[in-house]
């Protein structure tokens, strides 16, 4: 296996490692069908930060927005919210809102599993930084 190939398999693997190893608890009513809200409150968010490459920067922007636009569309996602740090441009971070944790671990798996993900890690500076939270 080329060196490439063997970094391109390690970073993703390390991905998964990531995903795989989050906690995540989530509350649920157990009496009714969630509306809107409680839905929203039973929710997860994932919060993703990046780092793009300085060379990178422009084709970095378009796949942010393009994330604003498709990944609402994805099974699971409530929705997506992206920042760009004021103090440097090349730092981003995503708070994503999902129904559950193993929805968006499948999304993951898709990206990884499709070469979605290589393609935007070819764009980073630094492997990102993810976790996921409940609101209090």
């Amino acid at each position: 296996m080329s060196d490439k190939n063997q970094y391109l398999l390690t970073r993703r693997n390390m991905l998964k490692t990531i995903v795989a190893g989050f906690t995540v608890a989530i509350s649920h009513s157990v009496l009714a069908l969630p509306n809107k809200q409680e839905k929203q409150n039973m929710s997860v968010n994932v919060i993703v930060s990046f780092e793009a490459k300085k060379e990178k920067i422009d084709e970095f922007n378009k796949i942010m927005s393009s994330v604003k636009t498709d990944l609402p569309k994805v099974n699971g996602c409530i929705s997506v919210n992206i920042f760009n740090s004021s103090t440097n441009e090349y730092k981003f971070t995503l708070v994503e809102t999902w129904e559950s944790k193993e929805l968006h671990q499948t999304h993951i798996d898709k990206l990884l599993k499709d070469g979605t993900w290589d393609m935007i890690a070819s764009h980073l500076s630094k492997d990102p930084k993810s976790d996921y939270f409940i609101k209090v």
